[in-house]
């Protein structure tokens, strides 16, 4: 059994425990509860497909349940990838985080499960909410938040009622892409 399947006491996500831990690892948690809250998946795939490019570091995707569609998205895309969101419960999921490099992912339980764990996140946050009301724990992370006239808008439920939806695709890949490297150079375990 690898060390996730003891640590959590039952068999890890179909090919996880190949790749722990040959490489440095990183998750990516692209889903969040409120829908007002989501960066495009198209952008997770480019930074998905730029860490796989450095051929240095392997790729799971975290989250519930809910997530578990967009995963399988971006695997079928990205076939370097593995899908565990929907996988496991939160332990399993800390057991997972336990071997990552960073987390990149929105402002949701995965991100701030690994922030608590001390995992690095590089976090991406819509305007919905106060800056400063649900700041990850700890140090060594960076949230993406883009100021914009409409925020906080406070909509809890539903799309962006504002066309083009600002606070998230205002969002750049190259300035999450820059902030990524710059993390995975200060904390690589190689």
């Amino acid at each position: 059994m690898c060390g996730i399947a003891a640590i959590i006491g039952k068999p890890p996500a179909e090919g996880f425990a190949a790749w722990v831990p040959s490489m440095p690892l990183v998750a990516i948690g692209p889903g969040a509860k409120k829908q007002v809250s989501h960066w495009p998946l198209e952008r997770f795939e480019e930074i998905g497909r730029r860490l796989l490019a450095h051929k240095r570091y392997k790729i799971v995707i975290v989250g519930g349940e809910a997530e578990r569609k967009a995963g399988n998205n971006l695997v079928a895309k990205l076939p370097g990838m593995l899908n565990a969101a929907g996988s496991f419960d939160v332990l399993g999921s800390a057991a997972i985080l336990k071997y990552c490099n960073l987390l990149i992912g929105l402002d949701t339980g995965s991100t701030h499960l690994a922030a608590f764990m001390g995992i690095p996140c590089v976090a991406l946050y819509s305007g919905v909410d106060h800056p400063g009301r649900w700041e990850l724990l700890g140090d060594g992370h960076h949230i993406f938040r883009k100021v914009v006239p409409c925020s906080p808008c406070q909509v809890l439920s539903g799309a962006c009622p504002i066309i083009g939806h600002p606070c998230m695709n205002q969002i750049s890949v190259d300035e999450v892409w820059e902030y990524v490297i710059l993390r995975l150079k200060l904390t690589s375990r190689n």
